[in-house]
């Protein structure tokens, strides 16, 4: 997996595109809570479609780093993928006249005084291709039971109760016995890891079973591309950074010609098959690996 974390960093250094036209390009901080694949890829796409100078991932790993370079006279957009309890120490440290505009998950209340977009996730088609193309052709009836491991975003848990209640509960990383009674199951048992981390371990607990029960991972990092291609996993969701950095450069033009803030920008996961993985944002990583073997 190192030459795949090196590859990201060539793309990041390499991927920068054009300053937008006219003034100096505004200065876009992205404030996350760890350097995940969805805010690393998030940066590259930005830098593609922005100037590569003006964007800036920040990871909150705690307030006293937030504090370090955190230089909020040149916010211009900041987009927050992190938690609300950070909002204000963040918003504390921007100087009274100046207002950049924020950009939030939707869910995550507003702080006043801000001018402020939030972006929304539509699951409905996700869900209905998971169902069709995951659910139908593994399991011929009802008797079956999805399980979420680890932390699944909200809108993906919201629509995964809605479509399979009651078959679809939620169990912790580290509940080991839940996770031996649907191995000892697995006919009648999918398991859903809310994250890449959460597939990771998944997947090196399965290792030791002959026949595991089928694995789907919601985020789309290179290394479970891999996994996907190597039969590990039957499909992983991709929260397509790549469609959410064209929106914030939309709103960026919008915002700098003074137009009505929306209040929404819309992003559609999409579910990545081994037969359909040229469609992730992240294969454009793994495809350099492989011609590289």
């Amino acid at each position: 997996m190192k030459r795949y974390f090196l590859l990201l960093v060539i793309l990041i250094i390499l991927g920068g595109g054009s300053p937008l036209p006219g003034q100096e390009a505004p200065q876009v901080l992205l404030l996350s809570s760890s350097l995940d694949y969805f805010s690393t890829f998030l940066e590259v796409h930005l830098r593609r479609l922005l100037s590569p100078s003006r964007v800036r991932l920040i990871p909150l790993c705690s307030l006293e780093e937030l504090s370090l370079g955190f230089p909020p006279e040149k916010a211009f957009l900041i987009v927050f993928l992190g938690e609300e309890k950070y909002f204000s120490s963040i918003l504390s440290q921007i100087p009274q006249d100046k207002e950049p505009l924020l950009l939030f998950w939707e869910g995550v209340a507003p702080p006043s005084g801000f001018p402020s977009c939030k972006i929304r996730v539509e699951v409905e088609e996700v869900i209905e291709v998971f169902r069709r193309e995951v659910v139908e052709k593994l399991f011929l009836d009802d008797h079956f039971t999805i399980w979420g491991v680890g932390k699944i975003a909200p809108p993906l848990r919201q629509g995964l109760n809605e479509e399979f209640y009651p078959r679809f509960r939620e169990i912790g990383e580290n509940d080991k016995d839940t996770l031996k009674q649907l191995i000892s199951n697995r006919e009648k048992s999918l398991i859903i890891a809310g994250n890449a981390e959460a597939g990771r371990q998944l997947i090196d607990k399965f290792s030791e079973v002959e026949s595991p029960p089928p694995l789907v991972v919601l985020e789309a990092s290179p290394e479970m591309l891999f996994a996907l291609l190597q039969g590990k996993i039957e499909a992983v969701v991709d929260f397509k950074p790549s469609q959410l950095a064209q929106e914030i450069a939309n709103l960026i033009d919008c915002f700098c010609a003074n137009k009505p803030i929306p209040e929404f920008i819309t992003i559609h996961p999409c579910l990545i098959l081994p037969h359909s993985i040229e469609e992730a944002d992240g294969y454009e990583v793994i495809s350099r690996c492989l011609m590289c073997q």
